[in-house]
């Protein structure tokens, strides 16, 4: 049996902009950029076609709730780790 999950994640976009940034000098060390949900080529979730409609429905409407500010995502995290198996 090969386990295939139902949600993917991508982020290549952050490695493509970085090397733009290079090639065109705007790359400046110490400097933080930020890519989110505002931009849907760089942060984005590739559904498995067996994913219900309810959930793309659900997690469409969480993201734009996040990108207008109606909801806050923490930026810190001061749980225990995460096992490592």
């Amino acid at each position: 049996m090969v386990y295939r999950p139902a949600v993917f994640a991508g982020s290549g976009e952050a490695v493509f902009r970085a090397i733009d940034d290079f090639a065109h000098g705007r790359l400046h060390g110490g400097e933080n950029v930020r890519i989110g949900l505002e931009s849907p080529e760089a942060v984005r979730l590739t559904l498995a076609p067996d994913v219900p409609d309810h959930v793309r429905a659900e997690l469409d409407r969480r993201r734009r709730q996040i990108v207008d500010g109606e909801v806050e995502v923490k930026k810190t995290y001061t749980g225990p780790e995460f096992p490592n198996p």
